[in-house]
């Protein structure tokens, strides 16, 4: 459990940097462009998602199951799924210039979508090496290769910035950075096994037979988790999207938390189904849980009280409409922290099938929805519906799991966890009330408060604090 925890912190700390980088970038980019232009951009990056998403067709998840499995051939396993990745990449971003020719976009979007598609290449293969680095525990080189990736798009987009170069400009800011970001993470990943695109048809078949499921999953999510914005984009102004984009930027920062810690726990899961240890099975799930929601309600309750600040500091004071949007969005994201425990599971107990009725229904409403109310009611409806929207696929999945292995909800933590958000909400706010605080310093105090109300009232375990704080200690932990 400390390696775990090691682990966990390089890549929390990694991604605290990097998400001071990513905000910086956001900042000078929505600064450039102002509300219409970063519109165009969002249209662009939301444009090519869709398409970005079809090529994961769950081969993350599986490849790093297969490299969980024990014995495995790390060189045969990895050059396989690459392999399968390439094909897929090729095949579905490779439409997305073609396709785009057919909505009503403006000529700078298509041609921004032609060019940009090379980013989502260098993300999708990248993808597939840092499933290494997490079966490894080998985080350090996953992160090192993020924060360079990081330090070169703030770098580039500061010279797009400074030359005036635009949209294009910081697109091409986006996919430069991308591209050494996958440099670097394969230098790594070839220095711990030899990596050699394979084409082995029989494993192949083996992989698609495991991935097909979520790629069916994830063509379903992409439905609600991406719709939205293109729905926006054909329906409502270029300035509406982009204020509703930027905090949207702000989300997908946050988003990568849960899969970063999931991803390491995987494998774990992975070996306790293998073993039957249905004691393990409950007490990474329930860790898990408590963990990842003590560590997002602060955020989502610290929104409510200052989204406002957050965007207008981040995007600037024409941005400051984007923080109803971010409050609301916040409360999405604690659905996803939530329901990526129980998607992990899932893919441990090898449930995906059962879970894909779940996921159709759910992009059925969802896109239903969105026709609907975006036309009319704009931005607003579109995060409220993908509120919904996580919390239906979150509680199915939490359903499925708990039919096949009965593991404990930790609702009497996640309670207490809650009330200590709450109230650290509360202080905050009345604090600002009475004496007006810069940003800078309201953050740390609401994370003060959030930490003395969370001690108080139990939200975590004394095991969950000795786990947290096993890597800083020269005691041996307590669970292994």
């Amino acid at each position: 459990m400390a390696e775990l925890a090691r682990n966990t912190y390089v890549q929390f700390a990694a991604r605290g940097i990097g998400t001071a980088l990513g905000v910086v970038a956001i900042a000078l980019i929505t600064r450039t462009l102002g509300p219409e232009g970063f519109g165009a951009y969002t249209t662009v990056t939301s444009f090519l998602q869709i398409f970005g998403v079809l090529v994961d067709f769950g081969l993350t998840i599986v490849g790093l199951q297969l490299l969980s499995e024990p014995g495995a051939d790390e060189g045969r396993v990895l050059g396989n799924v690459l392999g399968v990745r390439l094909v897929t990449a090729v095949t579905f971003l490779g439409l997305a210039p073609l396709a785009v020719l057919f909505f009503p976009y403006p000529q700078e979007v298509k041609i921004g979508v032609a060019f940009t598609t090379l980013s989502f290449l260098a993300l999708a293969v990248h993808q597939i090496i840092t499933t290494l680095f997490q079966k490894r525990l080998q985080m350090r080189a996953a992160a090192a290769a993020e924060l360079a990736g990081r330090a070169i798009l703030v770098a580039l987009v500061a010279l797009a910035a400074w030359s005036g170069w635009g949209l294009y400009g910081m697109l091409a800011a986006t996919t430069a950075a991308n591209v050494l970001q996958l440099a670097v993470a394969w230098i790594a990943a070839n220095r711990m096994v030899p990596i050699r695109i394979r084409y082995e048809l029989a494993f192949w078949k083996r992989i698609l037979t495991l991935s097909w499921p979520i790629g069916v999953s994830i063509a379903f999510n992409l439905i609600y988790l991406r719709a939205d914005a293109v729905i926006l984009s054909l329906t409502r102004s270029q300035e509406e999207l982009g204020l509703y984009g930027a905090a949207y930027r702000v989300i997908d920062v946050l988003t990568v938390l849960p899969f970063l810690l999931m991803g390491l726990v995987l494998p774990r899961l992975v070996t306790a189904v293998k073993t039957g240890d249905v004691a393990r099975f409950g007490a990474l799930m329930a860790r898990s849980a408590r963990f990842l929601l003590a560590s997002i309600l602060p955020v989502c309750f610290g929104g409510l009280v200052l989204a406002d600040q957050i965007m207008i500091a981040v995007s600037g004071e024409a941005f400051a409409p984007s923080g109803m949007f971010l409050a609301v969005l916040l409360f999405g994201v604690a659905m996803i922290f939530w329901g990526t425990v129980y998607s992990h599971a899932v893919v441990a107990l090898e449930l995906q099938r059962t879970m894909l009725p779940f996921y159709a229904l759910n992009a059925a409403l969802a896109l239903a929805l969105y026709v609907w109310l975006i036309p009319r009611l704009g931005a607003p409806a579109a995060a409220w519906i993908t509120v919904l929207s996580e919390t239906t696929i979150a509680v199915a999945a939490a359903v499925v799991v708990r039919r096949k292995m009965p593991v404990p909800l930790p609702l009497g933590n996640a309670a207490r966890i809650v009330l200590a958000a709450a109230l650290m909400a509360a202080t905050l706010w009345l604090v600002l009330r009475a004496v007006p605080l810069p940003l800078v310093v309201s953050l740390p105090l609401g994370g003060l408060l959030y930490a003395a109300f969370l001690r108080l009232s139990g939200g975590l375990t004394a095991d969950d604090w000795r786990a947290i704080l096993a890597p800083f200690s020269r005691n041996k932990p307590v669970v292994s």
